[in-house]
C-alpha cells in the first residue's frame, strides 16, 4: 500500500508539476511582482492624461524640493493648467521657480489629499484657484451615470497614491476631511495596495506603451493641452449646460466641505511659513453677460468668509471683463488670455 502511495505521488507530480509551477508563476507575477512594476512605472508616467496629472505632484516630489529658487506652486482646475504660463512668469521674475499643478477637475477637497507633499517640495509661495468649482458638492453621487463612474475612478486614484506615497503623519492632514462614501478607498494594507495597482494596471501599461508610441510629455511649465478655439456657435449652445451643470454650482458655505478642506489647506501652510495667494480667473464674456441673476451667491459668500478670516491678497478676475478673443471655450484662455494673466500675475510679484 505504502509503495502504491509514492507511486501515485509521484505519478501526481509528473503529471501536475508544470501546472503548478504555472500558476505559482502567475500568482507570483500578478500579487508581487506587477504591483511593484505599476507602482513605479505610475511614477514615470509623462502624458497629458488626467491619471498622470494626478501623479505630478508625487512624481516630481525630490526635484521641486531641491529647487533653490524662490518658489511658485499654482494648485488649481484645467482653468489654471490652462492659465498659467509658467515660462512667461520665469522669464520675467528673475529667481523664480513656477510650478503649474492645475488638473481637471480639481477642488480643495482633493487638494488636501496631496497637501503634506506639496509642504514638502518646500516652496515659498502657494497659489490657490478660487472660482465657482472651488465650492461645488463633494460628492459623487449627485452626478449622471458616467460622471459618476469618472468621478469615483478620480477619488480612488487620489486617495490611492495619497495612501501609498505618505507616511502615518502626513495622512492625518491629508485625509482629514474625507467624507463617507470615499472613505473606501483609503488604503490601510498592503493586501488593499495590491488591489489598487492591479485594478489600475492596464490603464498605466497603455499609458507607457502610448507614451513609447508618441510622446506628449506633461510639462509642470506649461502643461496647457487646448489648442483651437471652440466655434462661436458651439459655444453658444454650451451656456446654458454649463450653469446647470454640478461641476459650477457652489453649495451654500455651512454645507462646503470644499471650504472646510480650503481652511485646512490655508492654515497648514500659513502654519508651514509659506505664504498663500488666491487668484481667480476669468470667464468668456459671452457667458458672463448672460450670468443668471444669484446664481453665484454662494461663492460670493464663500470669498467674503475666508476676507473675514484672512488677511490674504486675492488676485481677481472672475468678474473682470475680458475680450472673447482671450478664451478657448467659457472657462479657459488661450495662449493669448493666459499670456494676459499671467502678466498680471508678474506685475503683482514686480510691486512686492
Amino acid at each position: 500500500m505504502s509503495k502504491m502511495n509514492k507511486r501515485q505521488i509521484r505519478l501526481f507530480h509528473e503529471q501536475y508539476s508544470p501546472f503548478l509551477v504555472g500558476i505559482t508563476v502567475f500568482i507570483t507575477i500578478v500579487f508581487l511582482i506587477d504591483p511593484i512594476l505599476s507602482k513605479n512605472l505610475n511614477l514615470s508616467l509623462n502624458n497629458n492624461t488626467r491619471q498622470s496629472e494626478f501623479t505630478q505632484t508625487y512624481s516630481n516630489l525630490n526635484e521641486i524640493k531641491d529647487d533653490s529658487n524662490i518658489k511658485m506652486l499654482f494648485v488649481g482646475s484645467s482653468t489654471t493648467r490652462e492659465a498659467i504660463d509658467c515660462n512667461q512668469i520665469e522669464l520675467e521674475l528673475e529667481n523664480h521657480s513656477c510650478y503649474n499643478f492645475g488638473s481637471s477637475g480639481d477642488m480643495p477637497y482633493l487638494r488636501l489629499m496631496e497637501l503634506p507633499t506639496i509642504i514638502e517640495m518646500d516652496p515659498d509661495y502657494v497659489l490657490i484657484e478660487l472660482g465657482p468649482n472651488s465650492f461645488i458638492n463633494s460628492s459623487c453621487e449627485i452626478f449622471s451615470d458616467e460622471q459618476k463612474r469618472e468621478c469615483y475612478l478620480n477619488i480612488q486614484w487620489r486617495l490611492g497614491l495619497a495612501s501609498i506615497y505618505q507616511n502615518d503623519n502626513q495622512k492625518e492632514i491629508s485625509f482629514n476631511n474625507i467624507i463617507n462614501e470615499h472613505q473606501r478607498f483609503i488604503i490601510d494594507n498592503k493586501i488593499e495596495e495590491i488591489r489598487f495597482w492591479n485594478s489600475f494596471r492596464q490603464s498605466i501599461y497603455n499609458q507607457k506603451i502610448a507614451e513609447t508610441i508618441r510622446p506628449d510629455p506633461y510639462d509642470l511649465k506649461s502643461p496647457y493641452r487646448y489648442s483651437q478655439d471652440v466655434p462661436e456657435n458651439e459655444l453658444l449652445s454650451t451656456i446654458d449646460p454649463f450653469y446647470r451643470s454640478h461641476g459650477w454650482v457652489p453649495v451654500h458655505p455651512s454645507n462646503s466641505t470644499n471650504l472646510e478642506s480650503l481652511i485646512v489647506i490655508i492654515d497648514t501652510l500659513l502654519s508651514n511659513d509659506i505664504e498663500v495667494i488666491f487668484y481667480s480667473t476669468p470667464f468668456n464674456p459671452i457667458a458672463m453677460n448672460v450670468l443668471p441673476s444669484n446664481h453665484w451667491n454662494f461663492y460670493n459668500n464663500s470669498i467674503n468668509l475666508l476676507d473675514e478670516r484672512y488677511n490674504i491678497l486675492h488676485i481677481d478676475e472672475m468678474y473682470s471683463k475680458w475680450d472673447r478673443a482671450e478664451f478657448i471655450d467659457i472657462t479657459h484662455l488661450n495662449h493669448q488670455g493666459r499670456a494676459s494673466f499671467s502678466k498680471i500675475i508678474i506685475n503683482h510679484f514686480n510691486n512686492v
